[in-house]
C-alpha cells in the first residue's frame, strides 16, 4: 500500500489490530491504533471492538474496560459484539458479576441484544465461576 501511494482505511487499521492481537503482540496492536488518531483516522465501534478483543485475547482486561470506557466518552455505543466479548473477558477472569452486570446492560439496549455467542459466553462465565445453577 505504501509503494502504490495508497492510504490505509479504518478497515485496514482495524485488520492489522486484529492480526497484532491474535499474534499476542498488544503493544504494536496500541501503535496502530494511536497512528490511526495521529492519521485522522475515524475511531468507530468496529475499531474498539478489535482493540477490546486484542485485550481480551492477551489477558489485558483492564485495558479492555479502559477502551470500552473511553468509548462512551467517545459517544461510541458499545455493539453485541463488544459487550460480548467484555462478558468473555469477565468469564476468563472468574468474575461473574460483572458479566452479568453487562449482560443485563444489554437487554436494556436495542443496540447490543444478545445473540447466541453471548449466551454461550454467559455461561460459560457461570460455569467458570461454579454457578452452575445459574449456567
Amino acid at each position: 500500500m505504501k509503494k502504490r501511494n495508497i492510504k490505509p482505511s479504518s478497515v485496514t487499521y482495524g485488520i492489522l489490530i486484529k492480526a497484532y492481537g491474535k499474534n499476542n503482540d498488544l503493544v504494536k496492536a496500541f501503535k496502530i491504533f494511536e497512528l490511526m488518531k495521529q492519521n485522522n483516522i475515524k475511531i468507530n465501534a468496529v475499531t474498539y471492538g478489535c482493540m477490546i478483543n486484542a485485550c481480551i485475547k492477551n489477558d489485558r482486561l483492564d485495558l479492555a474496560i479502559v477502551l470500552s470506557k473511553k468509548m462512551k466518552e467517545d459517544r461510541i455505543y458499545l455493539n453485541t459484539i463488544v459487550c460480548t466479548t467484555l462478558i468473555k473477558g469477565f468469564s476468563q477472569a472468574r468474575n461473574l458479576p460483572e458479566a452479568l452486570r453487562i449482560f443485563e446492560e444489554m437487554k436494556n439496549n436495542p443496540r447490543s441484544k444478545p445473540n447466541l455467542i453471548t449466551y454461550n459466553c454467559l455461561i460459560n462465565a457461570c460455569v467458570l465461576s461454579q454457578d452452575m445453577k445459574k449456567a
